[in-house]
């Protein structure tokens, strides 16, 4: 797929889910997001949240430097022009990936932000948040006045401390989640 070029919900979908399907075994959770989950009629790449799995010690605490998600990428010789602790971008065939890593405190702010749009996301950053008292700073959702970090470990968690209602995915784009935002 070159650069740009969009395809159909319907074709990348089926593509998008089986990619969760074969990382889900190195995942204590992983979840599509962006356009897909949008449910936008055509989608550029694909992009995926997931707390990875970790390996653990004798004593059965999880090693963090040992991400079980990273290992079979590298194992399996994927293409990841980026490859960090939070963010690795892959290729499966023409399909560009987006895989985000959250920790289990930060998924619903992570999960939020990346399911998008791009100006709902603006929105919450810049009219919601400062309502409200909180700010998002590398994709957590943090206190304004003392910047304490404010667990999301789900999406609703994201919306109550914004005191709006949950925004259904497919009502992020347009303008249309305004609707769903009382006044303070």
């Amino acid at each position: 797929m070159s650069k740009g070029e969009k395809l159909p919900r319907a074709v990348m979908l089926p593509i998008a889910q089986h990619i969760v399907d074969v990382l889900g075994d190195y995942c204590q959770r992983i979840e599509i997001a962006g356009s897909l989950r949008r449910e936008r009629p055509l989608v550029g790449d694909i992009e995926l949240v997931a707390i990875p799995q970790y390996e653990k010690d004798l004593f059965g605490i999880a090693d963090l430097s040992r991400n079980l998600l990273k290992h079979f990428l590298v194992q399996k010789g994927v293409n990841m022009p980026k490859f960090g602790d939070k963010y690795i971008q892959f290729m499966y065939g023409s399909h560009k990936v987006d895989l985000f890593m959250p920790t289990p405190e930060t998924w619903g702010s992570i999960f939020t932000l990346r399911t998008g749009s791009h100006e709902f996301n603006m929105w919450l950053m810049t009219v919601r948040s400062g309502q409200v008292g909180v700010r998002f700073e590398d994709g957590r959702l943090l206190r304004r006045y003392n910047g304490e970090l404010i667990a999301t470990p789900e999406e609703s968690d994201v919306f109550e401390h914004l005191k709006m209602e949950f925004v259904p995915p497919n009502m992020r784009d347009d303008g249309r989640w305004l609707e769903y935002a009382r006044e303070i």
